[in-house]
């Protein structure tokens, strides 16, 4: 993301980059990265690179359990032995039905290299497509 090259041109207040997690540096690069699974099943939707940090700014969670309760799905975050971490949205289904939520993090969730962004569930029934969005610096 390109500043203003030109700084004999600034004026007052300087353009604002790189406060981490909460503003993006110059050189950042941008993450839109989205999967969906069906049935019982773990996939990772985006591996963050060697020497990086994904600042993660928001998330996003839809789903369909299309039978029965007692089941789960959910977006988290797992360390690079892929041992879950903690989970950014979770849905639980007490019966057949449809779910979707989104948060903004504010500041940024700060995802280290090697970590993965993955959706989850347990129920066989069930369709997920978890959405993750941000940008990445160098660690």
């Amino acid at each position: 993301m390109p500043g203003e090259a030109n700084q004999v041109k600034w004026r007052g207040v300087r353009p604002v980059a790189g406060i981490r997690g909460v503003w993006p540096a110059i050189d950042s690069v941008r993450v839109q990265a989205s999967d969906s699974i069906s049935g019982a099943i773990h996939k990772t939707v985006y591996t963050v690179p060697d020497g990086k940090i994904l600042f993660l700014s928001s998330a996003g969670l839809s789903c369909l359990n299309s039978a029965g309760g007692g089941v789960y799905t959910g977006l988290g975050i797992r360390d690079a032995d892929d041992t879950h971490v903690y989970y950014l949205l979770l849905h639980w289904f007490s019966a057949q039905s449809q779910h979707s939520g989104n948060h903004t993090f504010f500041p940024a969730v700060e995802v280290p290299a090697d970590y993965d962004l993955y959706l989850i569930s347990n129920g066989a029934n069930i369709g997920s497509t978890g959405m993750g969005f941000g940008w990445l610096e160098d660690a």
